[in-house]
């Protein structure tokens, strides 16, 4: 159940569901050993963004860093509304937290709250299928 704590709109869900969709099915392939079927989801998983960045923490300007990326954020749909998966990255750049969010014009970032254990799962496991490191 999707619980969206600024209003009714439904804002991500589609992707979220297409997510756990795709999750499901990689799951599925890698513990059974088709291999293949578990690269072509691959390959649709890498296909859905339309952007993935990084970035690190404050500095300085002019500051050098050996700093390595601290947040990522993976862009699914742009204009209104816009939905993006935000996160912040451990020491190895692997996703330690990830939130689904949605934007419409003139209004901020706002969390899609995901009751569903399963779902904010899936919204991991497709997240780490990203490199997030230099």
């Amino acid at each position: 159940m999707f619980d969206y704590s600024h209003n009714d709109r439904t804002d991500g869900l589609g992707n979220l569901s297409e997510i756990v969709r795709l999750v499901k099915i990689l799951d599925w392939a890698r513990e059974t050993s088709r291999d293949r079927l578990a690269e072509s989801i691959e390959e649709r998983i890498y296909e859905m963004p339309l952007s993935v960045m990084v970035r690190d923490g404050w500095r300085m300007p002019g500051q050098l860093t050996d700093e390595h990326p601290a947040e990522f954020e993976i862009l699914l749909g742009t204009g209104g509304p816009a939905v993006r998966i935000y996160g912040t990255l451990d020491q190895y750049g692997e996703p330690d937290a990830c939130q689904l969010q949605n934007q419409d014009w003139g209004v901020a970032w706002q969390a899609v709250r995901i009751a569903d254990d399963e779902h904010r799962d899936a919204l991991r496991t497709f997240c780490r299928c990203f490199y997030f490191a230099d």
